[in-house]
């Protein structure tokens, strides 16, 4: 008995022990996962032709970043590891302008300097749009593609430089569903709410402006920046915009838009 006794405290100590570095094991794994998520992780957009990375997107899950490139091209990246995914085959004449992905994170619509816009989908297809005539950087009065964003899986708002908006569905190729004008010039960078209700669209001159999307009425003015405005961005809502500028200065700034 007291043989039988003294073996299962010998294998009691064994199990707590092997459970003991188990946890230990994990512990470590965890906080090497923790610095690893803390670490700033840079992701090369390298493929020939390309000379700088433009726009970028990130899946409303952050499980996929995507850039789009000077060579026309995009570029995905798994955020937990850093593996690239490809998407061979397609891409802009021009450089990418503007980017956005699709609520259900499965497609992603991008803009170009040319005019043109591609929607790709996560499983290798990819639509082309044409929101404007076709020009280089020489082309006088060339529209160009500012903003793109998604308002349902299957529809998207594009803007151009001019102030046109159009409204577009990839179940209808090639064909505009809605258009209306901005009362605004000059423009260099815009972005449109998640919901689809607002257009935000910054100018040369630093100006900022919300406009509806169902008509094009202009909603306000907002603060403006003392130089052009060269990137703004929603937040999840409609009340939160963000602006960077020329001028050096990064500002977010209450729209007071009805959602």
């Amino acid at each position: 008995k007291r043989q039988a006794a003294a073996d299962a405290e010998a294998e009691r100590r064994r199990q707590a022990a092997t459970e003991a570095e188990r946890q230990r094991q994990a512990a470590a794994e965890a906080e090497r996962q923790r610095s690893l998520a803390a670490r700033p992780r840079q992701l090369a957009y390298s493929t020939p032709g390309a000379t700088a990375t433009f726009p970028v997107a990130v899946q409303t899950n952050a499980r996929l970043i995507v850039a789009g490139g000077s060579d026309g091209g995009i570029k995905a990246w798994d955020v937990a590891n850093g593996t690239p995914r490809e998407f061979s085959g397609t891409k802009h004449t021009d450089a990418i302008s503007a980017i956005s992905m699709s609520p259900d994170d499965q497609q992603i619509v991008t803009g170009a300097w040319g005019g043109e816009i591609i929607v790709w989908s996560l499983n290798g297809t990819a639509q082309r749009f044409r929101a404007a005539d076709a020009g280089d950087s020489k082309t006088p009065g060339r529209r160009w593609v500012v903003a793109t964003e998604f308002t349902t899986p299957t529809r998207f708002v594009s803007v151009l430089s001019d102030g046109t908006a159009q409204v577009w569905d990839t179940r209808t190729p090639g064909a505009v569903v809605g258009e209306f004008r901005l009362n605004a010039s000059g423009i260099k960078a815009a972005d449109i709410s998640r919901n689809g209700s607002t257009v935000a669209t910054g100018t040369d001159t630093g100006g900022l402006t919300l406009f509806r999307t169902s008509d094009g009425q202009q909603i306000r003015q907002l603060p403006s920046h003392r130089d052009w405005i060269l990137a703004l961005a929603f937040a999840s809502n409609v009340d939160l915009l963000g602006s960077g500028s020329a001028d050096g200065i990064w500002s977010c700034t209450s729209t007071g838009a009805t959602k």
